[in-house]
């Protein structure tokens, strides 16, 4: 396995939590405005840090960041050569 396909196989699952995480928020926000039950508003907030958690998590190595850099450079030489 290329150390792309690692890269887009690690991105891929930390978009799936960050998906979650983004539903999770969506969904407690909408009980609270209907129940007037701030506990949803609790639970809204913290899926909210892990939205934030989830996307710092995604990009926080050094090694995946150097992937990600030389991955956009391969892309933009893709990107000259047609």
């Amino acid at each position: 396995m290329s150390k792309y396909n690692v890269l887009v196989a690690r991105l891929n699952q930390e978009l799936t939590k960050i998906e979650t995480a983004v539903k999770t928020a969506t969904s407690q926000a909408k009980k609270a405005t209907n129940t007037g039950d701030l506990d949803y508003l609790q639970t809204a907030a913290l899926s909210l840090q892990n939205f934030y958690m989830g996307v710092e998590q995604a990009f926080e190595e050094e090694e995946l960041n150097k992937d990600i850099k030389s991955f956009c450079q391969f892309l933009l030489q893709l990107n000259q050569s047609l």
